[in-house]
């Protein structure tokens, strides 16, 4: 391992602490561990959920955490351990949401299809597009008032060929692509809208526990950066749950899992290691090891 501008790192005098997907398998962790203990040769590794890291990064013990990346995924937690019936995938994420922007902005004659131009639309998936507070009211008023909610995205800061289109200008598309997260049937999918899938996390909460857990709704990745995406969710959450729903967003939530990691217990984290005298492992090892 190495670092730019620096000597490379002795990581035999280093242990790995890393953040997977709470779905991860035991044999997939096991060759992670395999990796980073035999091949990359660290001292210790340890492994824990990327969901638990978010909720530590918040500060609770008892919430539900809702990850919006390149995948989504909504998992309701007590006492720093998942609910497992209160745990689901919903086909919502990033990489949805910008196929369907991409269909969008062809309608804007853009037709971005190769790998380089793919990484356009998710700019503009990022630059500008934000979640409507009422998505029939602003897509009636779109289509008389169109210039209303046009926006420009400038592409002068990369290096593009000379006759390339320097900049992106979309308007409805901008709101409809991301609606998706509250009405999946707009892409064809047979899934739960978010708030759904939080209001079903939280009621899989023992009755005593969803008054409290309603209250520490957590958003983290990056598609929870769209501008309105809190306001939304928490309106449809207090409309659907019999008990008062907060959602709370960090400012630098990007980076949640980070964040969580640092604050993992120290117990906890103890019980967690892995070193290489652990060697060799099995699946059933790393199962029990770092289960949950």
């Amino acid at each position: 391992v190495g670092v730019a501008g620096s000597s490379p790192v002795d990581v035999r005098r280093c242990s790995a602490l890393v953040a997977v997907p709470r779905e991860t398998s035991p044999a997939s962790r096991r060759l992670l561990a395999d990796l980073l203990l035999g091949r990359l040769g660290f001292d210790a590794v340890a492994m824990a959920s990327q969901s638990l890291a978010c909720l530590l990064a918040y500060g609770c013990s008892s919430g539900v955490v809702v990850q919006l990346g390149h995948q989504a995924e909504v998992a309701a937690h007590l006492e720093h351990s998942p609910v497992l019936t209160g745990c689901l995938k919903p086909d919502i994420g990033g990489h949805r949401l910008s196929q369907h922007l991409g269909t969008g902005l062809a309608r804007h004659r853009y037709r971005l299809h190769s790998p380089t131009e793919q990484l356009l639309v998710r700019l503009a998936l990022e630059r500008s597009c934000y979640v409507s507070q009422d998505y029939e009211r602003d897509l009636a008023r779109c289509q008389v008032a169109e210039a209303e909610f046009e926006a420009t995205l400038s592409l002068t800061e990369f290096r593009l060929p000379p006759d390339y289109r320097q900049e992106l200008t979309h308007s409805e598309s901008r709101f409809s692509s991301v609606e998706a997260i509250f009405d999946p049937q707009m892409l064809g999918l047979d899934a739960p809208a978010l708030s759904r899938a939080v209001r079903q996390a939280v009621l899989a909460c023992p009755v005593d526990y969803r008054r409290d857990v309603a209250r520490c709704v957590l958003l983290c990745g990056g598609v929870s950066l769209l501008p309105g995406l809190r306001q939304r969710l928490e309106t449809e959450l207090r409309a659907q749950l019999p008990c008062q729903a907060t959602v709370r967003c960090l400012s630098n939530r990007l980076h949640a899992t980070y964040l969580g990691l640092q604050r993992l217990p120290h117990q906890v984290l103890q019980r967690l290691w892995l070193r290489r005298s652990d060697q060799p492992l099995t699946a059933e090892s790393v199962e029990q090891k770092w289960t949950g």
